[in-house]
């Protein structure tokens, strides 16, 4: 068992379990929506990242119908 068990919003049944189990309840009233919490990269940023993957994903492209043909010439 790893760490100490806590339920975190819990619905009627699970609540009744953790309270058989002993277990820690808690109850977190003001959500935060994930997007405050994460950050979002600037659109520059997104844009390089976006170049970044495409072109990684061509020179792969590239290497794998470049090496295909040669073990097909051999």
């Amino acid at each position: 068992v790893v760490g100490h068990p806590v339920v975190v919003n819990p619905d009627r049944v699970l609540a009744r379990l953790a309270r058989e189990r002993e277990w820690e309840t808690t109850q977190f009233t003001r959500p935060v929506r994930l997007r405050d919490r994460v950050p979002v990269p600037s659109l520059p940023i997104a844009a390089a990242m976006t170049g970044v993957a495409v072109a990684a994903t061509g020179a792969a492209l590239v290497v794998w119908r470049y090496g295909r043909r040669l073990r097909g010439a051999g």
